[in-house]
């Protein structure tokens, strides 16, 4: 109620002037009481904003940092703009195992290897510097091979404190296994919080593409980047939709199966045929090693499978130019399933050239 509406409803009360002059101080003390009040919840309200409004700004900052250092953010954004968020995924989760190697090393460093230096003894194998390729000769007697460790206590004088070498390994491995588990634990509900929605409810997540854009992207290049991810889903949204409707006649049906079934025909041989190359060559040149103890002949087997490796990738890559297809996606998928059939195939070769072959013959080369 106004200054003005107060003082003419006491005028109009049947009290004699001083009942009025009372209850007009009293209604005046009492008014000045709630304004004081709401003026000291208003500052409290001000100062609480401005906190929580600090709190969010240096939040975005670190953000942004984060987001800014983060490993292969730019190249993320071209691989999602090119192929889409299902390849993406994969790439996100190869970054993932990085740093998890990451943080294992520095755990298993701190508390495995460090006190294992600490008790080293003298290394009196010469350093050549082959051993850059080879991981052999000098390095045999240092941490990077197992038998370098022991299961004793390591205790420095008589009465010094004892560290167990048995419990850092049981402890040192609980930890990691653990911390991978709740961490994986949490970035896959905070996805699915942050990501989950029925693309069945939304017209195959066309919807959700179309609506979806952040607004918060100001740089020219991040906009390009989303624009093209957007377009590279909505293609693939899209061709999936005209494959169901598209009915092919049976000549084409039969002529893309055909391209499909010799492209893997192909592929298959190829893995096959390096698989073979890779025994024999292991074969011959362990014969060869025995002859000759030449230390930079132990490269050769390494080497060919590094090159196998690095140009049967290019050579499967080439198979998009005739079996055409539409979505981004499954070419991406069929290219990394022939390439992981290759190197699980000459993996294990290997294994089983060393496990079987050598470790039955006896056979160990060593150099001084």
């Amino acid at each position: 109620m106004a200054s003005r509406e107060r003082i003419k409803a006491i005028r109009n009360q049947p009290r004699t002037m001083e009942e009025k002059r009372n209850l007009r101080k009293l209604v005046d003390k009492e008014k000045s009481k709630q304004s004081r009040h709401i003026f000291e919840l208003s500052c409290c309200t001000h100062c609480v904003n401005s906190i929580s409004l600090a709190y969010r700004r240096s939040k975005n900052i670190l953000s942004e940092l984060l987001s800014s250092i983060s490993l292969w953010q730019k190249t993320f954004k071209v691989i999602g703009g090119k192929f889409g968020t299902s390849v993406l995924s994969y790439f996100n989760f190869l970054r993932w195992l990085l740093k998890f190697n990451i943080f294992s090393f520095i755990v298993t460093f701190s508390f495995i290897i460090i006190p294992q230096f600490t008790v080293a003894g003298r290394n009196t194998l010469q350093f050549t510097g082959l051993e850059f390729f080879t991981g052999a000769g000098y390095f045999s007697d240092t941490v990077m091979y197992y038998g370098f460790y022991t299961n004793s206590t390591i205790q420095h004088g008589s009465g010094g404190a004892s560290y167990d070498m048995q419990l850092a390994y049981i402890f040192t491995i609980a930890a990691c296994l653990i911390i991978c588990f709740f961490s994986l634990l949490f970035s896959m509900a905070r996805y699915f919080r942050n990501n989950f929605i029925n693309p069945h409810i939304y017209s195959r997540g066309i919807t959700k593409l179309v609506f979806c854009w952040d607004f918060t992207i100001t740089h020219e290049r991040a906009v390009k980047l989303k624009q093209k991810n957007l377009s590279t889903e909505l293609r693939e949204n899209l061709s999936e939709i005209r494959q169901e409707n598209v009915r092919l006649t049976l000549n084409q049906q039969l002529t893309r199966l055909s391209i499909h079934l010799a492209a893997w025909v192909v592929s298959t041989g190829v893995a096959t045929t390096c698989c073979v190359a890779v025994y024999y060559l292991a074969v011959n040149n362990s014969e060869f090693l025995q002859s000759h103890r030449n230390p930079g002949s132990v490269l050769l087997l390494p080497f060919v499978v590094s090159c196998i490796n690095l140009a049967v990738p290019r050579f499967y890559s080439m198979f998009s130019l005739v079996e055409h297809y539409e979505i981004p996606r499954q070419e991406v998928y069929v290219l990394l399933i022939r390439n992981i059939v290759l190197k699980i195939s000459i993996i294990g070769i290997l294994c089983y050239y060393w496990l079987s072959i050598v470790a039955l013959a006896g056979e160990e080369v060593r150099f001084p």
